[in-house]
């Protein structure tokens, strides 16, 4: 009994004329071929199942996405009351910041 020859990823693509990234994806989702360890080998009677019923495998559909929508309020500043006591926010003055200088005394 003669063993077909086993064919790896990039020369079953070259034999089936297609990319071996397009290969390796459809031998995955339709079980072509045959795991050897954490490769995917091909015989000749493989590629010929490929070759005859590849094509007539169902396109994958996807799901139409729903676009996202949401209520789009306009953005208003909101009149906030001045606290006479409340300390106003300011910059640092240049002496001040050291930055991990060190300041002259």
């Amino acid at each position: 009994m003669a063993l077909d020859p086993v064919y790896d990823l990039e020369e079953a693509a070259a034999y089936l004329k297609v990319t071996p990234h397009w290969l390796k994806v459809h031998a995955r989702r339709n079980h072509w071929g045959t795991k050897l360890g954490r490769k995917r080998v091909f015989t000749e009677t493989h590629l010929a199942e490929i070759l005859a019923n590849g094509s007539e495998q169902p396109p994958q559909i996807r799901p139409a996405r729903i676009p996202h929508t949401r209520d789009v309020k306009p953005c208003t500043p909101k009149a906030t009351p001045v606290d006479k006591s409340a300390t106003l926010l300011r910059a640092r003055p240049e002496a001040a910041r050291s930055y991990g200088k060190q300041v002259a005394s």
